[in-house]
């Protein structure tokens, strides 16, 4: 995502008082994005296409999703 999309993506939150969820951690460290992430069971192709995120991945990051959604869901 660009800078200018964040930052309205941001604004938008803002101004509608939502919360906006920390998932860029699963996809860029501050530096770069990878395309390839490395684990203990080995590595994992991050992205289909410049837009979309790989399905295997999805699954793979799918309990770290889940934990982080639990702050923000009610119940």
């Amino acid at each position: 995502m660009s800078i200018a999309t964040t930052q309205g993506l941001d604004a938008v939150a803002a101004a509608d008082r939502l919360s906006m969820v920390p998932i860029r951690e699963f996809f860029c460290s501050r530096t770069r994005c990878d395309l390839f992430v490395d684990a203990p069971d080995g590595s994992h192709l991050v992205y289909s296409d410049a837009f979309h995120m790989n399905a295997d991945y999805s699954a793979w990051i799918g309990r770290a999703t889940a934990k982080l959604l639990e702050g923000y869901l009610p119940g």
